[in-house]
């Protein structure tokens, strides 16, 4: 049985995703055969499942104990007169016998058979009709045509003649034809059936069970090639993982044998004038309608090329045409071109682009360089000036593949492996792990320069295992930074000691290291607030580089920065302790990274981001973020960032009091961490531990957990984290009688007064720890002191300290004052989702003799924003104006109010005024 080439390519018999209707109509059509028959073409284009759908009609039909017969058109038989039908009536030889003598005679003689003379085509149409008939008179028949579009013209016009006549005779006929060809079967109206492109959801659940270990990125290049073909979902994953890069490939994946014969053939039967403008366009995604005109008319020697030779492949549904230029239908169809072209041809074509290209010197020397097959340092040098330029800072494949192509053109040994390692690390920076590889591999080890072997042993440790695997190794790392710096490369002296920096950052290196670290990247930095230099400053924690860094922070992220100065600057902001300023930077890197296909930073980026989530106390943002770090921490085997998101899953169950899901995550976290002596991530499990013991009310284990961090010689010190637990140890002490020793690691710390405005993490856990551990004496003035402070960034630290602060009221038997803040703290703690310390809170207000209250008193059911909102809504604020002062839009503000109203007990704005109590209100929500 012959068959078309998009067989088996949408699932299983009878299980074809995302063609239920399709199926349906031809279940249908075969239901019907018993009282008459009927005719159908499955139009659609190439690899659309035509050749499944007919594939799973044969399946049903036999299996309803039909007849069913299959056979193939092919290309080389379109000439030949009758090929087609001859194909299809040989199968059915046996009843001819059973025909009349005239129509015998017809059928055998328009094959040669029984000396017969030839008859004409209606002749033949009228006995294939009675063939048809009698095959079909004691079981229905399913006949199916594949790839029917290179039916010979008289087999077409017979099979036509048949679809329209076959009336009470239980024959089915379908016919598949690829849209954008000629067929005399189109003439006939016989109905169609219309085989579309699969949706979004219906191409993920192909995919998914023809790859379902291929990793994220590469689902999504995919699903984006494919456009819901369902062929390329079979054939590309084939190929993904292996893929090798061809410099002037139009397409990164390289297509199989298949695909090039369903995408180039159409092209293939285009004119030379047509073909020769459609390869220009492939080799050059950019070229304009006049750049393609003038490059084919170079090729052409002077012939004047016409805007009506692109018509024909209009008419083939292989392009559309525009003012500006041309677009391809399916993104596949470039590199089908490419792969039918021949390699001479096109350097010819790349040389002729080159000539027309004289006002676009990156595009000019891509295609120069593409059009020698020698080296050419010349070319070489031009081609790594236009990857470096501005102009190519946001097109990373481009830069990658120039490089690699300027390495090749290279006859200094010393400067093609300077290119090969920047393109190895502009590969990494993409997340392609094994183009990194290929790309190092071309390099010879042995005549490396140090500098070259430091970053090429750098990039070696991040491809195998994800991060910088000897903590000896910073030492080199600086020293090759300071190298880079004086050779006048300070981009890549950066990239060196941020490297250094981050491993001594997660490692927990000493003062004197971060220090060295530190001067070396302000000697080579080209100014003071570069986005990479502020990221090392902070993990290395440099004293006085907070100003520089919070100037920049309060710019708008998508105004100032691209994707790599977003995330360096969002980064630092994380590791001085600023998350709510650190959120709005690193969203916006999440969002670049991902667009311009920064692969590499995106589990960092993500991970750091759920911490941010952790101490604002947004868990839902913290959780999110935490799943996509863990999955790309996997994909691109950077395992610090996927045991950061594991922990930051076990912290959120933690804090909602889901303990044994946090003991999961919190376990599957520290079996990454302790092997690569992680200090970083195992002092955040620390923090995890003592909220689960919180949880249960274990304050004394709690201390434990977190004093361990405070000693330098444990594994699970680190010189920045520790000191953030800060606020938790002295919570844990007061509980567990251990203020002493909490006051002895509070005087330890070194920390300026906190910032009047807005408190970073380790201010803010200062002015939450000297309160809960002050004397009794002392202790109101700094409650009262750090209830003043503006704090809407730390909403469970401020929920916390009403908590502490109506504690230690009861305690000192101001019981009736006690009851307020620790209204606050629930009903703040309740609606944070924190039920570590709900409990408490009900626990102490049930100590308090809290009664219950109705009316006015409601309103501490509001959270803390809402509460904010519905102030400013009672002095006579617009919905707009709330939503200018809260940066949030004037819809959310509306949405606010309309949760509020009932909450409070009314019905209007303007019944606000009379229900909040100015004074008391602003004692508990300022």
């Amino acid at each position: 049985m012959a068959v078309g080439l998009e067989d088996d390519i949408s699932g299983s018999q009878g299980n074809l995703i995302g063609r239920q209707c399709e199926s349906r109509a031809l279940g249908d059509l075969l239901s019907q055969l018993p009282s008459g028959g009927a005719a159908r073409i499955l139009r659609g284009r190439a690899g659309a499942g035509k050749s499944a759908l007919l594939a799973e009609a044969s399946h049903n039909a036999e299996s309803r104990g039909m007849r069913a017969w299959t056979v193939g058109a092919v290309r080389a038989e379109m000439n030949m007169p009758l090929a087609g039908l001859h194909q299809l009536l040989r199968l059915l030889l046996g009843w001819v016998d059973d025909l009349s003598r005239a129509h015998r005679e017809v059928l055998l003689g328009s094959f040669g058979m029984d000396n017969a003379p030839m008859r004409d085509a209606r002749s033949i149409a009228l006995a294939t009709l009675e063939l048809f008939a009698e095959v079909s008179r004691h079981t229905p028949v399913l006949v199916a045509v594949d790839d029917a579009h290179w039916l010979d013209a008289e087999s077409a016009e017979v099979l036509g003649f048949v679809a329209r006549r076959l009336g009470s005779d239980p024959v089915a006929l379908l016919m598949a034809v690829r849209e954008g060809y000629e067929t005399d079967l189109l003439n006939f109206n016989i109905p169609e059936l219309y085989v579309a492109a699969l949706d979004e959801k219906a191409s993920s659940a192909l995919l998914a069970r023809t790859a379902p270990s291929l990793s994220p990125t590469l689902q999504e290049q995919i699903l984006a090639l494919a456009a819901g073909n369902p062929l390329v979902l079979v054939e590309l994953p084939a190929t993904a993982e292996s893929a090798t890069s061809v410099f002037d490939r139009p397409n990164e994946l390289v297509t199989t044998k298949r695909l090039q014969t369903a995408f180039a053939e159409r092209f293939l039967d285009l004119p030379p004038a047509t073909r020769l403008m459609l390869l220009v366009r492939a080799l050059d995604e950019d070229a304009t309608l006049n750049e393609i005109l003038a490059a084919t008319e170079v090729m052409g020697k002077g012939c004047e090329a016409s805007i009506d030779d692109l018509a024909p492949a209009v008419d083939a549904s292989l392009v559309e045409r525009s003012e500006l230029g041309i677009q391809f239908l399916h993104p596949l169809t470039p590199p089908a071109i490419y792969s039918a072209s021949a390699d001479t041809l096109r350097r010819r074509v790349h040389a002729a682009l080159a000539t027309t290209l004289a006002d676009h010197p990156h595009r000019r020397a891509w295609h120069r360089a593409a059009s020698v097959s020698t080296p050419d340092e010349t070319m070489g040098h031009e081609l790594e000036a236009a990857a470096m330029s501005s102009r190519a800072m946001g097109r990373a494949k481009f830069r990658i593949a120039s490089l690699e192509r300027a390495a090749k053109l290279s006859t200094d040994p010393g400067v093609q492996q300077r290119r090969l390692l920047r393109a190895a690390e502009l590969a990494l920076d993409l997340g392609q792990r094994k183009r990194a590889d290929r790309l190092l591999s071309g390099m010879d080890g042995c005549g490396c320069s140090p500098l070259h072997d430091v970053r090429r042993m750098l990039l070696r440790d991040l491809i195998e295992v994800g991060f910088v695997r000897d903590a000896q190794s910073v030492e080199p790392l600086v020293v090759a930074g300071i190298a880079a710096g004086s050779d006048g490369d300070p981009a890549v002296a950066l990239r060196l000691l941020r490297a250094a920096a981050e491993l001594c950052w997660w490692s927990g290196q000493g003062t004197e290291l971060r220090a060295r670290i530190s001067e070396a990247g302000r000697s080579v930095a080209p100014r003071e607030d570069e986005p990479v230099l502020l990221s090392i400053l902070a993990m290395c924690q440099v004293e006085g580089s907070d100003e520089a860094l919070l100037r920049i922070a309060d710019r708008a992220p998508g105004a100032v920065c691209d994707a790599e100065g977003a995330f360096s600057l969002g980064s630092a902001l994380h590791f001085s302790g600023s998350f709510d300023r650190s959120n709005a930077y690193l969203a916006e890197a999440i969002q670049q990274l991902r667009f311009a296909g920064y692969a590499w930073y995106l589990p960092e980026a993500l991970a750091l981001q759920a911490w941010n989530g952790i101490y604002v106390h947004d868990l839902n943002t913290a959780e999110s973020a935490a799943d996509k770090a863990v999955v790309a921490g996997k994909e691109f085997r950077q395992p610090i960032w996927e045991a950061m998101g594991k922990n930051v899953l076990a912290i959120v169950h933690a804090i909602r009091g889901n303990t044994s899901v946090a003991e999961t995550y919190l376990a599957e976290a520290e079996s990454i961490a302790v092997p690569i002596g992680a200090s970083a991530v195992l002092a955040d499990a620390q923090l995890t531990r003592a909220i689960i013991a919180f949880s249960t009310g274990s304050y004394e284990e709690a201390f434990d957990h977190l004093e361990r961090t405070f000693d330098p010689s444990d594994p699970v010190h680190h010189y920045q984290r520790s000191a953030w637990r800060i606020g938790e140890l002295a919570e844990a002490a007061v509980h567990a009688g251990r203020i002493d020793e909490a006051r002895g690691h509070l005087l330890s710390i070194n920390t300026r007064e906190p910032n009047q405005s807005a408190p970073n993490r380790l201010e803010v856990g200062v002015l939450y720890a000297r309160a809960l551990l002050a004397n009794d004496d002392e202790a109101e003035g700094l409650f009262e002191a750090a209830l003043d402070r503006d704090l809407r960034s730390w909403p469970a630290y401020r929920a916390r300290l009403l908590l502490h602060y109506g504690m230690w009221l009861r305690r000192q038997r101001k019981i009736s004052l006690a009851r307020m803040p620790l209204r606050a703290a629930r009903d703040s703690l309740t609606a944070l989702g924190a039920c570590v310390w709900v409990e408490r809170a009900r626990q102490e207000l049930r100590a308090s003799r809290e009664k219950q209250h109705s009316g006015p008193e409601s309103r501490f059911v509001l959270t803390e924003q809402e509460l904010q909102i519905a102030k400013m809504a009672a002095q006579g604020l617009s919905n707009r104006e709330i939503g200018q002062q809260l940066y949030i839009s004037p819809r959310t503000v509306g949405c606010h109010l309309y949760r509020i109203f009932p909450k409070l007990g009314v019905a209007s704005r303007t019944q606000l005024s009379t229900v909040l109590d100015d004074r008391e209100s602003a004692a508990i929500a300022s």
